[in-house]
């Protein structure tokens, strides 16, 4: 009996120090107490379990290289509220960078770091916070550029993770994209075989859909963000009625504030509907471009023609947004996607992330909206990523261990 009580014990230990790995602190102190010099070396000191959770970019646009041989690896923790992200192409362009996006969840903002290692393996690595040319790329209120459901363009599995992408309810089988993924995968045999590389200490995928995976999550924290940007409004307290449920209920927005509208609720459909049918436009262009192909089933099928019918429920929640933000709070949507350019959507899961988060709001007495932050109770995080329920919650790390062991 003993021997077991020892052994849950160190299993418990396990996993709750490898969760604490997805932190700059603890990976500046590996360096630091290992005198690691190469990402390489600092990879080697991580659990397997803290690399489960990860994506495989082949077609990147960020600053760091990325191919189909050598994608670009983005590791997130069980909230993404670390992303950490690297190359395998030795001597290309990011090689010797760490590119680091967190979530603070006090303050509802992601927060970019970077540590930058010495090519030649002898100076102590760099740490650079808040790096300036984050901005370029990720907006002035920082966050990460992602895509909506269901086409992520440039990583492996980017038609809705080769699951009810070939004809109607099928999954994908073949296309070039899953040709080359298996290339990297022997790729990365041989790399375990050999000792050498930095793919060989990526474990296998933790779920069959990691993009989708990371979707749910990203959307979890952008509503967070979004619901900051709105709480710190003067006028919020006045208008939480109009959106305690998530979307926006038009009857109960202020009647003195309605008259002083430029555009109506409408105008915002109409243009939103184009930017985003310009949006799914530039996708399967840029799908073609890196695959010499053009994508299948369903993937093919969504990004026909952008018309209102059929793809309500995507432009409903973002025009209901931008529609309260431009012109009740007369802020900018704009940087409150995630895409990089002017589709201004959110991700369907948005709907129910924003239900939630508003959850138990309050108006405070200066008038604003204080968003309750008490722990609530959320299916088990399982290999179906649609069960992922945003929390509200400072972290994952407040909740019970058993409900985020997974």
């Amino acid at each position: 009996m003993k021997f077991y009580g020892y052994f849950w014990v160190g299993l418990l230990l396990c996993a709750v120090s490898g969760g604490s790995q997805l932190s700059t602190k603890w990976i500046l102190k590996e360096i630091d107490d290992h005198k690691i010099k190469t990402i390489d070396g600092l990879l080697e000191r991580f659990a397997s379990s803290s690399l489960e959770r990860h994506l495989l970019a082949y077609g990147s646009e960020s600053d760091q290289f990325a191919s189909f041989e050598s994608p670009r690896v983005i590791v997130y923790s069980p909230d993404a509220d670390f992303i950490m992200a690297f190359n395998g192409e030795p001597n290309s362009k990011g090689y010797f960078d760490l590119e680091i996006l967190k979530f603070d969840h006090p303050s509802s903002r992601f927060v970019p770091e970077l540590i930058s290692f010495d090519p030649r393996g002898i100076n102590n690595p760099v740490p650079v916070p808040r790096p300036t040319g984050c901005i370029d790329c990720h907006q002035t209120d920082v966050r990460p550029n992602w895509d909506p459901y269901f086409h992520w363009v440039g990583f492996y599995g980017s038609e809705d993770d080769n699951t009810n992408a070939g004809a109607p309810g099928a999954p994908l089988l073949k296309s070039k994209e899953i040709t080359k993924y298996a290339e990297f995968l022997a790729k990365k045999a041989a790399q375990k075989k050999a000792q050498q590389g930095r793919y060989r200490f990526l474990p296998v995928q933790t779920g069959k859909r990691p993009n989708l995976d990371f979707n749910d999550r990203v959307t979890c924290l952008n509503a967070k963000r979004v619901l900051r940007a709105f709480a710190e409004h003067p006028l919020s307290g006045r208008l939480l009625p109009a959106v305690a449920n998530g979307h926006l209920d038009e009857s109960r927005l202020p009647k003195d504030l309605v008259a002083d509208t430029e555009f109506d609720r409408g105008d915002y459909e109409k243009e939103n509907l184009k930017l985003m049918g310009e949006a799914m436009g530039r996708r399967v262009k840029r799908h073609y471009a890196l695959l010499k192909e053009a994508p299948q089933g369903r993937v093919r099928d969504n990004e026909k023609p952008f018309t209102k019918k059929g793809n309500l429920l995507e432009v409903g929640m973002a025009t209901d947004w931008r529609y309260l933000f431009e012109e009740y709070l007369g802020i900018p949507f704009r940087p409150y996607s995630t895409s990089r350019h002017r589709d201004v959507h959110l991700n369907l899961g948005a709907g129910s992330a924003f239900g939630v988060l508003l959850k138990d709001a309050k108006v405070g007495e200066n008038g604003k909206v204080v968003l309750s932050r008490k722990p609530q109770t959320r299916p088990r995080d399982t290999k179906d990523s649609y069960r992922y329920t945003c929390p509200r919650s400072e972290s994952m790390a407040d909740l019970p261990y058993q409900e985020k062991r997974n």
